[in-house]
């Protein structure tokens, strides 16, 4: 009797529960921004970029963003569009789900079953806390996802650390850090056209006043920072030599493209429930 009562009070607990789940929609190509988060170009380059992943790598990286989740578990629903949509090639599922939920200002990295042993749990979590959260407090949504793309791409080779993002410093951060020392050896190497013990100087005491700006580390740190100044600053000479005989190539997935069409379709991948979630 009791056992009889248990089932239908589970079965009852079912039906309430799905009452209450939000339907999950069609997907209209790699991006799906039901919530009006990025302009029409910026669809078009993320959609681009994502083709382009695709075709180098044949993993599919689909991106969803709704309005609200209207009740809804987070987990819960973006396992059923990961589900749905089949993100991934069948028999290797290696998809990865973006779910943005924009006024309920959550996120979602849903991980493919055949990804989950590059990118792990505790990956996703440093990308949703470390990338994502840092741009969508700022209103750039556009650059939170790109970037969220770029380090995916990284994690799913194998390549992708979490230092740069341990601390919360934001892409911007880092570029202005990096800018701000690469101009002071750009400056090192031109001094060093004078003499190479010039150039060492001009390395040596432009590495320790940046460092002491940027970072008001301890004496010791400071004091290892201009030594280590000193020594490229000495070969920056020839390191501008080669650079000015050098051409840059691009990444994948840069600037234009056109969005992907609701006739497009993914491959069948499958989930288990890897990633990982967080919120801004």
């Amino acid at each position: 009797m009791m056992k009889r009562i248990f089932l239908i009070f589970s079965i009852l607990l079912f039906y309430a529960g799905s009452a209450f789940a939000l339907d999950v929609p069609n997907h209209k190509g790699r991006v799906t921004d039901l919530a009006g988060m990025l302009k029409s170009d910026q669809t078009a380059q993320l959609v681009k970029k994502l083709e382009q992943y695709e075709q180098e790598t044949s993993t599919q990286i689909a991106i969803l963003t709704i309005s609200s989740l209207d009740g809804d578990d987070l987990e819960g629903f973006s396992m059923r569009v990961a589900e749905k949509w089949k993100v991934g090639q069948k028999g290797k599922d290696n998809g990865i789900l973006i779910l943005v939920v924009l006024n309920d200002r959550k996120m979602r990295i849903e991980v493919g079953r055949g990804l989950e042993g590059v990118v792990t749990d505790l990956i996703a979590g440093r990308i949703v806390d470390g990338v994502m959260k840092p741009a969508f407090k700022e209103k750039a949504y556009y650059k939170g996802l790109d970037d969220a793309i770029n380090a995916l791409a990284l994690a799913a080779k194998g390549e992708f650390t979490a230092d740069v993002v341990k601390k919360g410093k934001s892409s911007d951060e880092e570029f202005f850090f990096l800018l701000i020392y690469g101009v002071i050896f750009f400056i090192a190497g031109v001094a060093g056209f004078l003499h190479f013990i010039v150039g060492g100087a001009v390395g040596g005491i432009g590495a320790y006043v940046a460092t002491s700006w940027l970072f008001h580390p301890s004496l010791g740190f400071l004091v290892i920072s201009a030594v280590v100044g000193f020594l490229i600053g000495m070969i920056a000479k020839f390191v501008l030599e080669v650079a000015l005989d050098m051409s840059g190539t691009g990444s994948f997935g840069s600037s234009s493209g056109s969005s992907s069409g609701s006739s497009f379709d993914f491959g069948g991948g499958g989930f288990s429930g890897g990633g990982a979630s967080g919120s801004w």
